[in-house]
């Protein structure tokens, strides 16, 4: 496997192809559709509008401002969409704090702002009751290996990290450890890159 950015992993790829007796192959045309001439198709302002959303959340993700609140991303079966709102804004009024919900309803996925200002404890207190309620709604009715409900702490300040769990359970933890386990052994690569720092 190569890792690494784009410009070190085709140096390391063509090394590799000329210790194999291999002449390195072509390189490919990595130019995004919108970023073609034309815009790929597409009208300029609505490209605009994209590359300055990407730009804005992969900002966001990779360095929020300190004055960022809490994001906890909820999966949920896409057909409990009623009761996944319900839960929320149950968990939210009995930690007392106030949660924003947007999201993609159809594709089960929703994120709930929590504002900078909440006291840490009762973030951590909605994320673990947040997590229980979760825990109950897909138990009756749910396909046979449909996907659990989860809640996911994407960025928090680092107050609420101290006192807050970022993954929750993880239902196949066990599966993870014994794979781990199996072809790691001395737990060398990627350390604490999995959940609960496996």
């Amino acid at each position: 496997m190569i890792q690494g950015d784009r410009p070190d992993a085709l140096a390391r790829a063509g090394r590799l192809n000329i210790l194999a007796g291999r002449p390195p192959p072509p390189p490919k045309d990595r130019t995004l559709r919108f970023e073609a001439p034309d815009y790929g198709g597409l009208p300029a302002a609505v490209v605009q509008k994209m590359l300055a959303d990407r730009d804005r959340i992969h900002a966001e993700l990779m360095d929020p401002p300190p004055d960022t609140g809490t994001l906890v991303r909820v999966a949920f079966p896409a057909a409990r969409l009623a009761r996944a709102l319900t839960v929320i804004r149950g968990a939210a009024a009995d930690s007392a704090v106030a949660a924003g919900v947007e999201g993609s309803a159809g594709a089960g996925v929703l994120d709930v702002t929590v504002p900078a200002e909440s006291p840490p404890a009762a973030v951590a207190g909605f994320v673990a009751g947040l997590r229980a309620a979760l825990s109950r709604l897909g138990g009756d009715g749910t396909a046979p290996g449909a996907v659990p409900a989860r809640a996911v702490v994407v960025y928090a300040p680092d107050e609420v990290r101290n006192v807050t769990d970022n993954q929750g359970p993880v239902p196949s933890l066990a599966r993870l450890r014994a794979v781990k386990d199996e072809l790691d052994p001395e737990h060398r690569i990627a350390p604490g890159r999995l959940a609960d720092a496996i």
